[in-house]
């Protein structure tokens, strides 16, 4: 499986073996661009990294400079996502703009639907954006159910000096 993520934070997939798209993008349609969550596709950052989850196959985040969109391909692609923290700016437009368009929220492409609106709440989990970091430069797994994130600093260019440090072994 190959993951290719464009500038617009849509991705196709691709099956190697077979040399074609996978049956997941061929589903989803070409350009994929119009069947993923628009608080997706607006990001102004691109992705600059997939890492997959090493406990589960269909699973993977795309990382951009300031989140990340976690993805599951079990699951159904989602009208509208969650975002985490509940209360960043990324959601609160998401609501002010579902405001204006009549509240409609949850799920699309097959993900359920509901009523959206201040205080909806999307239970498909899939391409949550994640808006807890800023200036992220590296993000991987380092073992199963560990994710380690690490951000650039704005405080004058330079990475500030330890405050706390653990050393492991002897």
């Amino acid at each position: 499986m190959l993951v290719v993520a464009c500038a617009t934070n849509v991705f196709y997939i691709f099956n190697v073996e077979e040399k074609r798209f996978s049956e997941w993008s061929q589903e989803v349609g070409l350009p994929a661009f119009s069947s993923f969550p628009k608080d997706v596709t607006v990001r102004p950052e691109y992705p600059f990294k997939i890492i997959f989850n090493p406990t589960v196959a269909a699973q993977f985040l795309i990382v951009a400079n300031n989140h990340f969109v976690m993805v599951d391909l079990d699951r159904a692609i989602p009208k509208n996502v969650n975002f985490v923290p509940v209360n960043c700016v990324g959601a609160k437009q998401q609501n002010k703009r579902l405001s204006k368009e009549g509240g409609e929220g949850g799920g699309g492409k097959g993900g359920k639907g509901g009523k959206g609106g201040k205080g909806r709440k999307n239970t498909n989990s899939n391409f949550s954006v994640v808006m807890k970091y800023q200036n992220i430069i590296l993000a991987d797994f380092l073992a199963p159910g560990e994710l380690v994130v690490v951000e650039h600093p704005w405080s004058g260019g330079h990475l500030v000096a330890v405050k706390d440090r653990h050393v492991y072994g002897s």
